[in-house]
């Protein structure tokens, strides 16, 4: 564990009594001063891990190391984590103040180190002037960063948020994630985010654990993660994908819809079965002539920055189209792409193989796996 690695699950696994499995076998270190985002579906689990650091719930297997310490037993008043939950969990018989004060004055801190202590908290998330404020008379943001406040103001070395922003309207959510990131740049502390919004994980993370079924499918940087998933679910999960079976015939050239194209891809075995990943935006309209896939349109949305077109292959494969051009229902097209946008996913290839192999086209070298 590197000196910079503030919180460490090594095999950490959680059972109910009736055999459920919640969590199996997770590992993964969480740097100090980064936003970090386990993003997955409903049940997946992730809110049982932040729950485990927080201290609310213990695992079945495994170890949780804070600072380089074994916290599976430690209470959660006596860890330095602080939690801001989906509801607030505001006080409603207390103003703004007296809401952020309250961790301190459980503390008996003296009543002028709690007055600037409220005080800078309330900057940090503008609402200086609010003091008296009742939370009733709050909107939506606002009691959010009333709550984010209140953790704040207990200088936790990490803040753990349970998908905080989705009882907001979109605007509202848009608005403040720009604050929940300006916000922890300006702190420099560890945040822990959870979320099924994919696109929230994307624009907020330093780096996202995206998650299903109890385990960790991959981790990395929303770049990352975006332009090389792992395998068809985290693909799919984050953003939209167009997935096709195929057949790597050899390093840098690849097959599928019964042609063969140029790609970066390397380090598979010759002839080896596999998945092929395209986004809608890397394809481009063009004629039938000129395309590297002849489609047919079967649908045409306008989704206010582009066209969302739907079209079907002679081998009956759907192809989404994100495109600033129009096409006409029931036209043929050629669509186009570039060797880069071409995405090649092993089947059943672990985390650890998939990243030796993308270090591979790195260096230059081929990683035989």
């Amino acid at each position: 564990m590197g000196d910079n690695t503030i919180i460490r699950f090594d095999g950490v696994s959680k059972r109910y009594e009736d055999g459920t499995v919640v969590l199996e076998n997770i590992e993964f270190e969480v740097e100090r001063g980064k936003f970090y985002t386990l993003l997955g579906p409903s049940g997946c689990g992730k809110t049982t891990i932040l729950r485990m650091i927080a201290g609310f719930t213990e695992p079945t297997g495994g170890s949780i190391y804070f600072n380089g310490q074994v916290i599976n037993k430690v209470p959660a008043n006596k860890r330095q984590v602080n939690t801001v939950f989906q509801d607030y969990a505001l006080f409603p018989h207390l103003n703004v103040f007296e809401n952020v004060a309250f961790g301190l004055r459980i503390k008996k801190m003296k009543k002028d180190a709690v007055t600037a202590k409220v005080k800078e908290a309330l900057q940090f998330v503008n609402l200086e002037g609010y003091e008296q404020r009742s939370i009733s008379e709050m909107s939506g943001g606002q009691k959010q960063r009333v709550a984010i406040a209140r953790a704040l103001v207990n200088e936790p070395e990490v803040l753990l948020l349970d998908e905080p922003l989705s009882a907001l309207d979109l605007k509202l959510r848009t608005e403040m994630q720009y604050e929940l990131r300006e916000i922890q740049q300006r702190l420099g502390i560890t945040f822990i985010f959870v979320t099924h919004d994919q696109e929230e994980a994307l624009a907020m993370s330093d780096e996202i654990f995206v998650m299903n079924k109890g385990k960790i499918e991959q981790s990395g940087t929303p770049n990352d993660i975006y332009d090389e998933p792992i395998n068809r679910f985290v693909a799919d999960f984050i953003g939209e994908s167009n997935i096709v079976p195929g057949r790597m015939i050899e390093d840098f050239l690849v097959e599928f819809n019964g042609k063969r194209f140029h790609c970066v891809d390397q380090g598979l075995r010759d002839n080896e079965s596999i998945e092929v990943v395209i986004r809608p935006e890397d394809l481009e309209l063009t004629t039938v002539e000129k395309g590297k896939l002849k489609v047919r349109v079967d649908t045409q949305l306008f989704r206010g920055v582009h066209y969302e077109i739907s079209c079907y292959d002679d081998s009956g494969h759907e192809w989404l189209v994100h495109s600033t051009r129009k096409a006409d229902p029931g036209s043929e097209i050629g669509l186009d792409f570039e060797p880069e946008a071409i995405h090649v996913m092993r089947f059943g290839e672990s985390e650890e193989d998939f990243d030796r192999r993308l270090e591979g086209y790195e260096e230059g070298g081929v990683y035989a796996g």
